[in-house]
C-alpha cells in the first residue's frame, strides 16, 4: 500500500530538514601554522598562510567558525574541548612530525573529522603524495601548491555540493586499491586582492598578544627553479601582487597594533623585484617616522634588479642588508643547480656601489651542492672578502622534498650522501590529552617527545664528509668576526695588509698550540665536537638518541641549537678575554702581518671596548662606561671607510664607549620578547632579527674635541650594522 499524501509531506519535510542542517550548518574549523615553542624563545611569524586559508574560505561560505592556532598546546587543549569539522595543517620541514603527531591525536578523539594537509614538506608527484597519505592514514587530504581554492572545495564536499571524485586541486588516496584520486589542476589565483586580509578582517588580531613577529606578502611567487629550493615549484614560476592599497593598508593595521616585537618581515620570494617595492620601502621608513614601528625590516632580496634600486631599497629600510645569494661563484656548480640566470656582473655592481656609499652588502653561499669542490668553495670566499662584501653567510646544503635535488639523490646522481640533524628550536615534549573513555586501556601515552629533522648533503661526488667537516669552525669564525662585527675592524686591517680574511680565520681553525697556550682550545673542541655529533646515519637513530630523558633534558635547557649562533655568545660569555688574546697570538702566523703588530694589537682593543658585556644587560645592572686610550686614531681610520693606511693616523686618542638610552631600551624590549632561562638561547635568537650594532656600545672622544667629530662618530655606528643569521 503506497503513503498517504501527508506521509509523504512529512518524509519531505524530515529530508528539508536534513539537507538544511547539512547546508546551513556551522562548520567548526581549525587551521594550523604550528612551531614547536617548548624552548620558548624563537623568531617566528604570524601565521599569516592560514589566514589567507580562512579569510578565502569565509567568502564563500557564510556559515564557518574558523580558529588559527600556532602553538601547540593552544591547539591540543582546544581538541579536547571541541569537536571540529575540519582541521587544516600547513605542512614544513620545522613541524611536520608535530603535525602528523596531533593529526593521529585528533582522529582518536574525533574519528569522522575531516584532516587536510598543504605545504612543501611533501613531493607532489603521484608517488610521492601515495607514499605520504598510505604512511599518514591520518591525513584524509593533501593539498599541493596554493590552498585557498582546493580548501574552498574541501568544504563543499563537506557540504555535499560535490563528490569526493570532484574535489578539484586536492589529493587524496583509495586505501582499498592504494590508488591516489585527484581532481583537477587549478590555476592559481590570478589577482591576489580576490583574497580578503587576514589582517584587515582582524583574522589575526589574537596574535598581537603574543611575541610572533608580523608578516606580509606584497607580491606571490618566484621566477627561478634552482633544483635546492621548492619555492619556484610551489609557485608556478610566475609574480602576482597584491595592490599597493592592501599592502599599505596591512601595514598601517599592524602598526596601529603591534606592541610586542619591533620588527616586520616581508614574505616576497624576490622582494624588490619590480619599482614599487621602493616605494613600500619607502612607506616603511615614513610609518617608522610617524609611529616607530618597523625598526627593522627582513626579507630575501631580488635578484637582477638594476644595482641603483636594490640599493635605493636598502637605503630606506635603514638597518637593513643588501643580501644577495649566489649560492657559489662557481660556474659548473651554478649550471648544476641551474642558478646560471642570476648574473653575477649585477652583484658586483650592487657591491661596489654598497661599499661605496658606506652600506652593507651581504650574499649566502651553499657548501655541498653539486660539483662544488672545497677548492672552489674557498674561492668563493675568498673572493667575496677580495671584494668587501661585507656579509658572507654559509650554509650546508639541505635536500627539501620534491625539489629537483631530492629527484637527483634519489636517483643517484652526483652521488649525494646524506645524514640527519636535529632543527633548532623544532622540537617539544607535549602532552596529548585523552578523555578516559579514549585510554580505558592506558594504551596512549600523555606525553610525547616531538622531534623535526632536516637531511643535510654530507658527501658528493666531487667533496668528501671530512672535507665539509674541515669547513665548519671556518663558517663559525666568519659569522662570529666579521658578519656580526664583532671583530670586523680587526679583519679589514688584516685585509689592507694584504693577508685575505679568510687566509687568517683558516690559521685560526688550524693552530691547536697556540690555542692551548690562550685558553681557548675549549672552545676549538666542544664546537668540533658538536659539529659531527649533530649528524646521524638515520632519522630513526636520531630519534632514539634525544628520546632519552637526559638529552631531552638538555634540549629544553636549551643546550641544542644554531652552532654558529651558540658558539659566538659561548666566546662573547665565557672565553672573550681568552678569545682575543688566541687572535692576537695567530698573527704570528703572518709575518706581514707580525710587523704591524703594534696597529693590529691597538684594532683589536679598541673592537673589543665596543662590544657589550651582556652579563649586566641580563642582569638589570647599569652598563658602564668603558675607556680606552690607543696610539693610533682607529675611529677617524673607520670613518675614511679603511681606505689609508692606518699608520697615517698614528696618534694618541682617547674613547668613552658607552650605552645610549635608546639602545638600551630596545635591547631590553627584545630580552622580553625572547626570554629563556638559558641566556645563551636568549641572546643567539635576539641575535637572528635585531640589527647587530645593538650589542655594541657607541663611542665618543673623550675629550669632546669638536662637534662635527662627534656628528662623525654617530654616523659611524650606522656602519656596525651588521646582520642576523
Amino acid at each position: 500500500m503506497g503513503l498517504r499524501w501527508w506521509e509523504w509531506l512529512a518524509d519531505w519535510r524530515v529530508l528539508e530538514v536534513l539537507m538544511t542542517e547539512k547546508f546551513d550548518r556551522i562548520l567548526n574549523i581549525i587551521l594550523c601554522d604550528l612551531v614547536h615553542n617548548w624552548v620558548g624563545a624563537g623568531t617566528y611569524m604570524f601565521p599569516l598562510n592560514v589566514g589567507y586559508i580562512a579569510a578565502y574560505s569565509k567568502q564563500h561560505d557564510q556559515n564557518l567558525n574558523i580558529e588559527l592556532f600556532k602553538f601547540p598546546n593552544d591547539v591540543l587543549g582546544r581538541l579536547s574541548t571541541m569537536k571540529p569539522d575540519v582541521v587544516g595543517f600547513s605542512n614544513y620541514i620545522w613541524n611536520a612530525n608535530l603535525n602528523i603527531e596531533i593529526a593521529r591525536h585528533l582522529k582518536v578523539l574525533h574519528p569522522e573529522c575531516i584532516v587536510v594537509f598543504g605545504g612543501p614538506e611533501a613531493r607532489y608527484d603521484e608517488e610521492g603524495i601515495r607514499e605520504f597519505l598510505a604512511q599518514n592514514p591520518c591525513c584524509d587530504f593533501f593539498v599541493p601548491f596554493q590552498g585557498e581554492r582546493p580548501f574552498v572545495n574541501v568544504l563543499k564536499y563537506l557540504r555535499g555540493e560535490i563528490s569526493k571524485e570532484d574535489i578539484d586541486g586536492v589529493f587524496h588516496l583509495d586505501r582499498s586499491t592504494s590508488k591516489v584520486l585527484k581532481g583537477k589542476k587549478l590555476d592559481r589565483i590570478p589577482e591576489p586582492d580576490e583574497i580578503d586580509s587576514p589582517y584587515l578582517t582582524r583574522l589575526l588580531d589574537k596574535f598581537f598578544d603574543t611575541n610572533l613577529i608580523p608578516i606580509v606578502e606584497t607580491n606571490r611567487g618566484c621566477p627561478f627553479q634552482c633544483t635546492f629550493c621548492a619555492q619556484g615549484l610551489t609557485s608556478y614560476n610566475r609574480v602576482n601582487y597584491f595592490s599597493m592599497e592592501r599592502v599599505t593598508a596591512e601595514l598601517e593595521y599592524i602598526a596601529s597594533r603591534v606592541s610586542k616585537t619591533p620588527l616586520l618581515h616581508f614574505a616576497d620570494a624576490n622582494f624588490g623585484i619590480v619599482d614599487r617595492d621602493i616605494e613600500i620601502a619607502r612607506y616603511c621608513r615614513e610609518l617608522k617616522a610617524r609611529v616607530g614601528y618597523p625598526t627593522k625590516v627582513s626579507s630575501n632580496m631580488a635578484k637582477n634588479r638594476p644595482p641603483e634600486k636594490m640599493i635605493e631599497i636598502a637605503r630606506l629600510l635603514g638597518d637593513t642588508a643588501m643580501v644577495i645569494s649566489l649560492q657559489s661563484l662557481d660556474d659548473l656548480v651554478l649550471k648544476n643547480v641551474k642558478r646560471s640566470n642570476i648574473k653575477l656582473s649585477k652583484f658586483v655592481e650592487i657591491i661596489d656601489h654598497v661599499n661605496e656609499d658606506n652600506g652593507i652588502s651581504g650574499t649566502e653561499i651553499i657548501l655541498g651542492l653539486p660539483g662544488e669542490t672545497l677548492a672552489s668553495h674557498m674561492l668563493t670566499i675568498r673572493q667575496l672578502f677580495e671584494r668587501k662584501v661585507s656579509y658572507i653567510i654559509a650554509y650546508n646544503a639541505l635536500i627539501l622534498k620534491g625539489t629537483e635535488l631530492d629527484e637527483d639523490r634519489r636517483k643517484g646522481k652526483f652521488k649525494l650522501k646524506t645524514k640527519f640533524r636535529l632543527i633548532d628550536s623544532s622540537f617539544g615534549e607535549y602532552d596529548f590529552p585523552f578523555p578516559e573513555a579514549h585510554n580505558v586501556s592506558g594504551v596512549y601515552l600523555n606525553e610525547r617527545a616531538v622531534l623535526e629533522f632536516e637531511e643535510g648533503i654530507r658527501e658528493t661526488d666531487t667533496l668528501s664528509e671530512s672535507e665539509i667537516l674541515s669547513c665548519r669552525a671556518i663558517h663559525w669564525l666568519i659569522q662570529f668576526m666579521w658578519n656580526y662585527r664583532f671583530y670586523y675592524d680587526f679583519l679589514r686591517l688584516v685585509s689592507n695588509l694584504g693577508v685575505n680574511p679568510l687566509d687568517f680565520i683558516i690559521g685560526m681553525t688550524k693552530s691547536r698550540d697556540l690555542q692551548e697556550a690562550s685558553d681557548t682550545s675549549e672552545l676549538f673542541r666542544n664546537f668540533e665536537y658538536e659539529s659531527i655529533s649533530e649528524w646521524f646515519d638515520t632519522p630513526e637513530e636520531l630519534r632514539r638518541h634525544y628520546q632519552q630523558p637526559e638529552q631531552l633534558a638538555g634540549l629544553k635547557h636549551g643546550e641544542f641549537g644554531k652552532l654558529n649562533g651558540k658558539y659566538i655568545f659561548v666566546a662573547l660569555t665565557e672565553f672573550k678575554q681568552g678569545f682575543e688574546n688566541y687572535v692576537a697570538r695567530c698573527i704570528t702566523l703572518f709575518p706581514e702581518l707580525e710587523v704591524h703588530r703594534p696597529e693590529l694589537m691597538a684594532v683589536l682593543e679598541y673592537d673589543a671596548a665596543a662590544i657589550l658585556d651582556t652579563s649586566d644587560l641580563i642582569a638589570g645592572r647599569e652598563i658602564a662606561d668603558v675607556d680606552v686610550s690607543l696610539p693610533y686614531d682607529v675611529l677617524a681610520w673607520k670613518i675614511g671607510a679603511y681606505s689609508e693606511p692606518l699608520e697615517k693616523f698614528k696618534r694618541e686618542s682617547s674613547y668613552v664607549f658607552h650605552m645610549e638610552h635608546q639602545d638600551k631600551a630596545v635591547l631590553e624590549r627584545l630580552l622580553r620578547q625572547y626570554h629563556h632561562e638559558n641566556k645563551n638561547v636568549t641572546l643567539r635568537k635576539m641575535s637572528e632579527y635585531m640589527p647587530i650594532k645593538k650589542l655594541f656600545l657607541t663611542h665618543r672622544l673623550s675629550d669632546q674635541q669638536s662637534a662635527d667629530r662627534d656628528q662623525q662618530l654617530i654616523s659611524i655606528q650606522a656602519e656596525r650594522a651588521g646582520v642576523g643569521q
